[in-house]
Parts: structure tokens; C-alpha cells; sequence
């Protein structure tokens, strides 16, 4: 999920899914205007965890998927 917000234009950019209807609806009633725009974007972490072992994560949006060696 990706949100994005610039002041330029003067919009919040969402992807679908990216809120839950009750915060679109509040942020719409404070005069923010919302964007849904087709997803953009793909993340891949590699994080190391307390046990000092490495975990991975493909952004389900891409392609890519986590490989071990």
C-alpha cells in the first residue's frame, strides 16, 4: 500500500485499498482531496532479527519474491 502527499498538486494519492473508507470520508470532510491511482512502487526488505538471523519480504505489488542462501 502506498500513500503519497505533496503540496503541488494539492492532493493525497492513494492506491486502492491504500485507506479504509472511514478515513477517506474524514479526510475528504476536512477538504483534503483524495486520488486513487493504480499501484506504483515495490519494496523488498531484508531485516535481521534478535537472533541476529536474516529474514526477507517481497512487496506483493512486484514481482520479486525472497531467496535464502
Amino acid at each position: 500500500m502506498t500513500n503519497h502527499y505533496q503540496w503541488l498538486p494539492d492532493q493525497l494519492r492513494s492506491e486502492p485499498f491504500g485507506l479504509d473508507y472511514a478515513t477517506i470520508a474524514e479526510l475528504c470532510r476536512c477538504g483534503h482531496k483524495i486520488e486513487e491511482r493504480s499501484p506504483w512502487g515495490n519494496a523488498n526488505v531484508i531485516i535481521v532479527t534478535p537472533d541476529n538471523t536474516l529474514e526477507g519480504a517481497a512487496d506483493p505489488r512486484g514481482e520479486g519474491s525472497p531467496r535464502g542462501f
